[in-house]
């Protein structure tokens, strides 16, 4: 019965895939070898990827899109999906293209390990320059996969405030945000307010090079002394002067001329 089905539907898919060449890049053919912890979620996304290209490529019909399935998917797939066929009631009919589905994620969903995927979104952290609205689209995937069920939104938020920045996590915990939208908003105007911070800073240190160019003409004009270091051309806080962060020389000189003369003066007054 699957046998002179199958041949119809690969022919099927093949004339489509023909008109569908620049769509089809990108989208390579299901890995059942893959190690069978990551199997249930690689089988998640690649569902997800075929999904969008049916949409993008305007594949409609129940037999064009199981046709197209079984042909991206490979022929691994399409074994499995014969021998998951071969165990229907024969009263039940062809499988339909959601009963291919259907039967597929039985099958793969039986490989997943939730204590592993539950241990593995535990492990996630926010990447570099990843912002928290970023990171929380790439924990939502794994986190369908670890069987939180109605507590998986308040997972990720517990996730995220507890391994996210200190400064952050201490304006969460002060605001007592309960629900992902407020949580999102507060850290939107915690990088908002940061990016911004960065950006005054960089813009307050990082002085134009022709500024410094002109200052240290007209210093080197003049023959003004550094009261930092003693030596002409630039003053105390330049670059260039190397007792930047170390006690005016003049200061010290002055304190200590003051203390010379002080005493001199008790000195003659006893005698």
């Amino acid at each position: 019965m699957i046998d002179t089905k199958r041949i119809r539907i690969l022919h099927l898919a093949t004339r489509m895939a023909e008109g569908n060449t620049e769509s089809l890049r990108g989208l390579s053919n299901f890995n059942v070898h893959a190690r069978t912890s990551n199997l249930a979620s690689l089988w998640v996304r690649w569902r997800t990827s075929f999904g969008i290209y049916l949409v993008a490529a305007n594949i409609t019909g129940d037999e064009p899109k199981k046709a197209m399935l079984l042909h991206i998917a490979g022929e691994d797939v399409q074994k499995i999906v014969e021998a998951l066929t071969d165990d229907r009631n024969a009263d039940a009919g062809e499988p339909s293209y959601n009963d291919i589905i259907n039967l597929l994620n039985t099958h793969f969903g039986r490989q997943r390990n939730v204590v592993v995927e539950k241990w593995e979104f535990s492990q996630m952290t926010q990447l570099p320059g990843e912002t928290v609205s970023q990171w929380v689209c790439r924990l939502r995937p794994k986190a369908n996969l670890c069987g939180f069920g109605d507590t998986k939104e308040q997972r990720i938020i517990e996730l995220v405030v507890h391994t996210c920045e200190p400064k952050l996590r201490a304006l969460c915990l002060a605001k007592q945000q309960s629900t992902m939208t407020q949580l999102l908003q507060v850290a939107l105007e915690y990088e908002t307010l940061q990016e911004a911070i960065h950006t005054l800073d960089k813009a307050h240190i990082d002085t134009p090079p022709q500024v410094n160019a002109v200052q240290q003409r007209e210093r080197a004009k003049s023959k003004i002394l550094c009261y930092g270091c003693g030596k002409p051309g630039h003053m105390k806080y330049d670059k260039q002067c190397p007792a930047k962060f170390k006690p005016c020389k003049r200061k010290v000189l002055c304190q200590r001329t003051e203390d010379t003369t002080t005493k001199e003066k008790r000195q003659e007054k006893r005698s």
